[in-house]
């Protein structure tokens, strides 16, 4: 078990610069992530991108 008062807890990186407030207006509304933007970063990059390109030529080959 973890002894969670010995134990640094911090936020994850991604929700360090969203309040409380923010975060408790979002869930009292029930909105999701995309709907309150909360968040705001690309979850596609041109790397991933460029593997579904990759993987979707590799799987029409041995199709």
């Amino acid at each position: 078990m973890i002894d969670w008062s010995s134990t640094a807890v911090s936020p994850p990186p991604v929700l360090r610069n969203v309040s409380n407030a923010v975060l408790v207006s979002s869930i009292d509304n029930q909105l999701s992530i995309g709907q309150s933007n909360l968040l705001s970063f690309p979850c596609h990059t041109q790397a991933v991108q460029r593997t579904v390109k990759l993987v979707t030529e590799a799987s029409k080959k041995f199709a």
